[in-house]
C-alpha cells in the first residue's frame, strides 16, 4: 500500500471513530482531509454526508450524496422527503443500496 493510500485510509478510519463517538464536526474534518486526496471516493462522500445529516446541514449532506453518484449512477439512489413537524420544514434523505 502506498503512503498516499495509507494516509487516505487513516483519515477515513479517524472519521469513522469520531462519527461513532458522536463528534460529527471532527468526523467531517477527517473525511474532508481524506477527500482532498481522493475527491471521488464514493464511500467517503457518503460517510461525510451522514455527518452533515447529523449536524442538520441537509444542503451539504445532499450535495455529497449526489456527488457519490457522479461516476456510477447505480451506486446508491438518493431518496428525499420533506417533514413538516413545525413551521420550519426539515429535509431528510436516506441512501439506499440499489
Amino acid at each position: 500500500m502506498t503512503d498516499a493510500k495509507s494516509t487516505f485510509f487513516s483519515y477515513v478510519a479517524e472519521g469513522d471513530q469520531f462519527y461513532q463517538k458522536g463528534e460529527f464536526s471532527r468526523a467531517t474534518e477527517s473525511y474532508s482531509t481524506a477527500l482532498a486526496q481522493q475527491p471521488q471516493e464514493k464511500n467517503c462522500l457518503v460517510a461525510r454526508s451522514r455527518c452533515y445529516v447529523k449536524m442538520g446541514d441537509s444542503a451539504k449532506a445532499l450535495q455529497d450524496a449526489e456527488a457519490s453518484l457522479q461516476e456510477d449512477k447505480t451506486f446508491f439512489r438518493v431518496k428525499r422527503s420533506i417533514f413538516l413537524p413545525s413551521r420550519t420544514p426539515s429535509f431528510t434523505f436516506s441512501l439506499c443500496k440499489s
